[in-house]
């Protein structure tokens, strides 16, 4: 998690938390820098966090607005991954559009290189376009997941 530093915040605490209303808390901590990363995290799940200043040990300021992120599912374990033949996707290298055909309904997700979701959409059974003009150029992972089964493929956005 990273966020924009505050001049006068000698260090930040951090909550993550399993609701948008930061009342159940997960995992907390505190970092003089404007990132701090977790582990531990459930593979497939969303979670939700926010951050605040503090000026000594003992003065803080308002905790920020919450954001959320979600934690790729488990793609380690092939008892969760089968080939997909209710889904096509096309062209690969893409440039400006990737289409992908759906048979049944689907949960599309894009991940850059380093792994930030760059693209999401639950879809149902058609053809889903893309626009992958503001992608940058290179290799990301395409994941879909239909019928609780995951597959994942790396496609390459040229321009």
């Amino acid at each position: 998690m990273r966020w924009q530093s505050d001049l006068n915040a000698v260090s930040y605490d951090v909550q993550v938390s399993s609701d948008t209303n930061c009342i159940n808390i997960l995992t907390s901590g505190n970092t003089t820098d404007e990132i701090i990363n977790f582990t531990g995290m459930e593979p497939g799940t969303t979670y939700f966090w926010r951050v605040r200043g503090k000026i000594n040990n003992q003065n803080a300021g308002p905790w920020s607005n919450v954001w959320r992120f979600s934690t790729e599912p488990n793609l380690t374990s092939l008892s969760n991954m089968a080939p997909l033949s209710s889904v096509y996707f096309y062209p690969n290298p893409a440039n400006e559009e990737l289409n992908i055909d759906c048979l049944t309904n689907s949960d599309i997700k894009i991940y850059s290189n380093k792994g930030e979701l760059l693209y999401s959409n639950e879809t149902q059974s058609g053809t889903l376009q893309i626009n992958t003009s503001n992608f940058t150029s290179g290799l990301y992972t395409l994941l879909i997941k239909t019928n609780s089964q995951y597959q994942s493929f790396k496609i390459v956005i040229q321009h």
